[in-house]
């Protein structure tokens, strides 16, 4: 009976009401990604509030970095001096040696950066979570690279 009890608390502790919940939504809240010549294009699941700033690894915050906000399923770019985003734009690209830093939930923060996995190329995610008493929690995830659909299909 014990060990039934402590199978219990475990499945009702945070840490695996955090792991069920990162495990039901796309990690990093990226669907997909593309190449685009040397880059990659970053697709996203409609998350309005989604925060994603784009800037080059380890330099931290500079007022060079791209910011954008998604809105429904467009992300629109974010200019500090404008009161309001600019309109959707068609691409959101990650170039070699940038890092892209992704927030959504309170409490959440996830970084992208290009990556070879072996042979094949895509993004390391690595996401934290911080909950209120609880150690972060790190994780991290490959995503390869989608093939462009051709237009004849």
């Amino acid at each position: 009976m014990p060990r039934r009890l402590l199978r219990l608390a475990f499945c009702l502790s945070p840490f695996a009401l955090a792991n069920v919940a990162v495990a039901q939504a796309p990690f990093c809240f990226v669907e997909h990604v593309t190449q685009v010549g040397r880059d990659v294009e970053l697709h996203f699941v409609p998350e309005n509030g989604l925060f994603v700033r784009i800037g080059k690894v380890a330099q931290g915050v500079a007022p060079t970095d791209r910011i954008y906000q998604q809105l429904g399923s467009q992300m629109h770019r974010v200019f500090p001096d404008k009161a309001q985003p600019e309109s959707a734009i068609s691409q959101l690209i990650l170039s070699d040696g940038d890092e892209a830093s992704v927030g959504g939930e309170p409490h959440s923060s996830c970084t992208i950066r290009l990556a070879n996995e072996g042979k094949v190329f895509g993004v390391m995610m690595k996401a934290t979570v911080s909950m209120d008493g609880i150690p972060p929690q790190v994780t991290s995830q490959f995503l390869p690279l989608r093939k462009r659909e051709s237009a004849t299909q």
